[in-house]
């Protein structure tokens, strides 16, 4: 007998990930000494058991996540730069998960995915961006419907805002980091 921790590198548990994830199946690890750790996979659990109609108090949820984050703060900019890092890479893995859970093959999804190095602030900044690019052209395409059943006729005008439509979402499908979220067709017109 061992006095290693059950999940541990020597004492996997009896659902050990590793052992029983498909060779291409996306697995986001959690270390022990990760202050953030233990309270998600109490969450996970607290959760596992509401999707089996268990009860679920969200109140109670909010507060304990209120208070894991006033608990954790980090306190240096290297360990909020490491964080910050690392939280980039969780989001990558969780679109992989998402992706695999739908049947896609994560594979496809890792060619649109950049070094999590070159996407430390970048990453939060160029979704803030793709989100401000979504809202103008929506507004634009808001802007048409408006002119159309105001009867407004100046096609020139009309073509114009549709141009910029077209290069705002061209700017967009170039700026969101996300997969699965380029536009295809940005126009309601």
């Amino acid at each position: 007998m061992t006095d290693e921790p059950i999940g541990s590198k020597l004492v996997p548990s009896a659902l050990d990930a590793y052992v029983s994830a498909e060779p291409d199946e996306p697995v986001f690890t959690l270390q022990g000494g990760d202050p953030l750790a233990a309270p998600l996979v109490i969450m996970w659990a607290r959760l596992a058991r509401a999707r089996c109609g268990l009860g679920f108090e969200p109140d109670a949820t909010l507060d304990n996540i209120a208070r894991i984050i006033k608990e954790s703060q980090v306190e240096t900019e290297n360990e909020a730069n490491d964080l910050l890092k690392r939280a980039t890479e969780a989001e990558q893995v969780s679109w992989s998960m998402s992706a695999y859970a739908k049947g896609q093959l994560t594979l496809d999804l890792e060619a649109d995915i950049k070094p999590v190095e070159l996407r430390l602030d970048l990453h939060d900044y160029r979704i803030y961006c793709a989100n401000r690019l979504a809202n103008a052209f929506s507004e634009m395409n808001d802007m048409i419907e408006q002119l159309n059943k105001l009867g407004f006729e100046d096609e020139d005008t009309i073509a114009s805002i549709k141009n910029e439509i077209l290069a705002l979402r061209l700017l967009f499908n170039a700026v969101e980091p996300r997969p699965g979220r380029k536009l295809s067709n940005a126009f309601s017109w």
